[in-house]
């Protein structure tokens, strides 16, 4: 298939296994320059070395995507290598425990916020006005449907996952 993505860049959050890593090969086949991201340093640079075994371009980089200074170290990084990004795809998040509504606490809550919205918006504050300067940029949220039919269970992290797919900008 040919998307028409080579040359591209891109930035993919919890890239280090799972959903994450199977998207950045994919893309990797399609000619993107994909940046590793992930919690497990060892896991990124082993997705980041089979891309290249398989004749793409990868970097794995590290950074806490719950702190500023984290995400700069990870756009930082990207800019190094690949000058740039022009796709974002935050797939990174998730949540520790799945609890009760009344069983969750506001730390818990909080602490789930920050992984699956602030850390995204971060990202996307930081990398926008370059996509927009170049005139190409595309940003992808990866959600859950947990988004739109949330269980008795994990209250937090679906309000969170439906946060993230309302992330919008409209000019």
């Amino acid at each position: 298939m040919d998307l028409q993505l080579a040359g591209k860049r891109a930035l993919i959050t919890g890239s280090n296994s799972g959903i994450g890593a199977e998207i950045a090969k994919t893309l990797a086949k399609e000619g993107v320059k994909i940046i590793i991201t992930g919690r497990n340093q060892e896991r990124a640079f082993q997705v980041a070395e089979a891309i290249m075994q398989e004749g793409g371009e990868a970097i794995a980089v590290s950074g806490d995507l719950s702190t500023v200074e984290g995400v700069r170290q990870i756009a930082e990084g990207a800019d190094v290598a690949f000058q740039g990004i022009d796709i974002l795809i935050n797939n990174a998040g998730g949540t520790e425990d799945l609890k009760a509504w009344m069983d969750t606490s506001p730390q818990e809550w909080e602490k789930t916020y920050q992984a699956n919205v602030i850390a995204p918006v971060r990202l996307i504050q930081l990398l926008v006005p370059q996509m927009k300067k170049q005139g190409w940029g595309r940003i992808i949220q990866i959600a859950s449907v947990a988004a739109t039919r949330p269980l008795a269970v994990g209250a937090d992290y679906a309000a969170a996952k439906a946060a993230l797919v309302n992330l919008k900008e409209k000019n």
